[in-house]
């Protein structure tokens, strides 16, 4: 199927309107759920049936891996890359994830978009660690 190219770039118009769009409404939604300390102290798991667990891994990684990549695109179009890519990496669980979401949090304005955005839904501002330690690395 070939597509000719006024038609693809319509359609990556098109797509880049709706991931705007879409994160414009799901970050604030995601900003305003997440406990003020989520960046010192993750939450632990509740103990839950295995079963459940694992579904809520995966629609966890799966929702986390969408905005990431959301979030990368939007590196390139109109939209809050970084902050919808720290969303998605917050989300999900994999090996390295701590250092990786701190190394983000390092940045000054990361902090202040997200806490902007926290101020908008009235919510108090997040708690964010000094440094970045990757011998802390739990995940």
């Amino acid at each position: 199927m070939n597509i000719p190219l006024g038609e693809g770039v319509k359609i990556a118009g098109a797509a880049s309107l709706v991931l705007f769009f879409s994160a414009l409404a799901a970050l604030p939604l995601i900003i305003r759920s997440l406990p003020r300390d989520i960046f010192i102290s993750p939450g632990q798991g509740k103990e839950r049936h295995p079963l459940v667990r694992l579904v809520m891994l995966v629609l966890r990684n799966i929702t986390g891996s969408l905005l990431f990549l959301m979030g990368f695109i939007m590196l390139f179009i109109p939209g809050q890359g970084i902050l919808t890519m720290l969303a998605g990496l917050v989300l999900m669980r994999f090996p390295g994830k701590t250092f990786l979401v701190h190394k983000l949090l390092s940045y000054s304005p990361v902090q202040k978009g997200l806490n902007l955005i926290r101020r908008r839904v009235g919510r108090e501002p997040f708690l964010f660690p000094a440094q970045v330690n990757s011998e802390e690395d739990i995940d």
